[in-house]
């Protein structure tokens, strides 16, 4: 990342650089995040195996927002295995979008078709697994399906007890 900033800022001190998956231009309030979500769901969209999973995650993704906006946040915190309760609504939604959010941008960019563990322990083609996981029915299933979704990429081999939502993820 580092060189890609060096090649932005100063392109007359430079000939070349190589850089390799960063969002280098991406700073708050400059709407950039939107388009790189769009391009996360658009991967989910391609290569998820199944019809609409992408629409299936923006469905996952408002009702665990109406959720947080409702105050239930112990419910949420059951459905989603939080390690610790979530509290006070406003900074929970904005750690669950990173989150959630984190998790599933993540998995795209490592969508490969064989096997990997370089960055966490993850099948072949996670996209298509994450989205081919059962939906129980109703809002609370969606969040359901949401949690097994990110567990892909978050807890592949079944190691974790539960999610550490107050870390950074991206």
């Amino acid at each position: 990342m580092l060189a890609a900033w060096f090649r932005i800022k100063y392109p007359h001190l430079s000939v070349g650089a190589l850089a390799s998956s960063a969002p280098v231009d991406f700073y708050p309030n400059s709407g950039r995040q939107q388009a790189f979500w769009n391009a996360t769901l658009h991967t989910y969209r391609k290569y998820g195996g199944i019809p609409d999973c992408d629409k299936r995650i923006e469905k996952a993704y408002a009702a665990m927002v109406s959720r947080v906006d409702s105050g239930d946040l112990a419910g949420l915190s059951s459905l989603l295995r939080t390690c610790t309760p979530l509290r006070e609504s406003k900074s929970a939604r904005g750690k669950l979008a990173q989150y959630v959010r984190g998790a599933l941008s993540s998995m795209a960019m490592v969508d490969y078709p064989i096997a990997a563990d370089f960055v966490t322990p993850m099948p072949a083609n996670p996209v298509a697994v994450a989205c081919a996981q059962a939906v129980p029915p109703g809002d609370d299933g969606l969040i359901v399906w949401l949690n097994s979704a990110i567990n892909i990429y978050l807890n592949y081999t079944g190691q974790l007890p539960c999610h550490y939502v107050e870390s950074e993820l991206i």
